[in-house]
């Protein structure tokens, strides 16, 4: 017992040492203001879930969408940094709809996220580097379906997301730098009841959509430095 306490106050005095130490001074692409857009590929997977119990997995169609985004990155300990963007998409697609459960035709997305990450950077020089990125998101989805009978669906869901990625940036002047990155997020963003009386008469149907977005963001960053009056 005496050998796992002593253990223990050393594992605390070493985390309080490395939580204390001080940052040292990180280049400027560690803390640069960004703009950017995307491209993005939305592969979903519909999922109906019954008064039994049962499921049923729906094919849906991909949705492709464009994007901007903006931003700040923080330069953090462990030449780690924190790379925080807001993100607005939309994107439409056909649908089969004698193939779906619904009449679907044709469906729209709106996307507004917040999606931290943290990256690591591999340096290739001073003025270039690889870095990986992972993280997790906060999500707005506004998501639209029309049906065959000229009927239409809104519903606006919110969700949590993974996301992981990598990409390459190269500083073009002192104070500025360019960056294409690849990100791959899983979530489940769609979710709402399915009301239809002639086929449900008692209670609509829970249906959800796990999406998997792959993206490609070409990204402009900026170091401003602010100094007092």
């Amino acid at each position: 017992m005496k050998k796992r306490s002593l253990i223990r106050s050393i594992q605390f005095i070493v985390l309080i040492f490395l939580l204390s130490v001080e940052l040292p001074a990180s280049q400027v692409i560690d803390r640069m203001f960004f703009t950017g857009v995307s491209i993005s590929y939305h592969d979903r997977v519909g999922h109906l879930s019954f008064s039994d119990g049962s499921e049923q997995d729906i094919a849906r169609n991909e949705i492709p969408s464009v994007g901007l985004l903006v931003g700040k990155r923080f330069a953090l300990p462990w030449k780690l940094r924190l790379h925080v963007p807001v993100n607005l998409d939309y994107g439409s697609a056909r649908e089969e709809p004698e193939e779906s459960f619904d009449g679907v035709k044709k469906s729209s997305l709106f996307h507004f996220g917040l999606v931290p990450v943290l990256q690591l950077p591999l340096r290739l020089n001073s003025e270039s580097a690889f870095y990986l990125s992972f993280g997790s998101g906060l999500h707005l989805v506004r998501f639209t379906e029309n049906t065959i009978d000229d009927f239409m669906y809104f519903q606006t869901c919110s969700s949590v997301s993974l996301t992981g990625g990598a990409g390459f940036e190269v500083m073009t002047a002192k104070n500025r730098a360019v960056t294409v990155q690849y990100t791959l997020r899983y979530g489940k963003p769609v979710h709402y009841k399915y009301m239809k009386w002639d086929l449900f008469p008692y209670k609509g149907l829970d249906y959800k959509e796990t999406i998997f977005t792959h993206s490609i963001q070409f990204i402009v960053m900026v170091y401003k430095s602010y100094r007092p009056l």
